[in-house]
């Protein structure tokens, strides 16, 4: 679809690819000595063609809007929280090696 702000789009078709729920998930936290590094990290597992689901965790920032205290590591200034997914153990278990 190509146009300006203010054109109408017509979508004529789409397609939906409907992919089944893994049985089962691996979920690990990963520090980074700084949210650079996090970013980077997110970008070479994609360009890596890994596609986990990825979560950047703002501990500090968390802790603060809500009042609840987090205990983590001072030094670590960046989390991802990463999870892989297969239909078998031993499928998440090589994403999980791929990516880490």
């Amino acid at each position: 679809m190509i146009g300006s702000e203010g054109n109408l789009g017509i979508v004529s078709s789409m397609v939906l690819r409907v992919l089944p729920l893994s049985k089962y998930q691996i979920i690990f936290l990963a520090p980074f000595d700084s949210a650079e590094q996090a970013c980077w990290a997110v970008n070479a597992l994609f360009l890596a063609g890994q596609t986990p689901s990825v979560e950047p965790l703002a501990f500090k920032f968390s802790s603060n809007l809500t009042g609840l205290p987090f205990q983590h590591d001072e030094t670590v200034k960046a989390y991802l929280l990463i999870e892989a997914d297969g239909f078998d153990l031993s499928e998440a278990e090589k994403s999980i090696e791929a990516i880490y």
